[in-house]
């Protein structure tokens, strides 16, 4: 299993309840853990192209 936590620059205008849900509705679940801060967790059946996915899906929640 492996932590990683997001920091939300303020500068983004939107929040870590908000870019929770958003993921959620593309199928990543990410914990909030205050305003500004998220967790996500993988394990061992999580592969790379999985977090490439992850990580496409959260640029574009970034990216409005």
């Amino acid at each position: 299993t492996n932590i990683v936590f997001v920091r939300i620059s303020g500068e983004s205008g939107i929040d870590a309840n908000e870019i929770a849900g958003s993921l959620h509705g593309d199928g990543v679940l990410a914990g909030v853990v205050g305003l500004d801060r998220m967790r996500l967790v993988t394990h061992y059946g999580i592969t790379e192209d999985d977090i490439e996915e992850v990580i496409t899906i959260f640029d574009r929640v970034m990216s409005g």
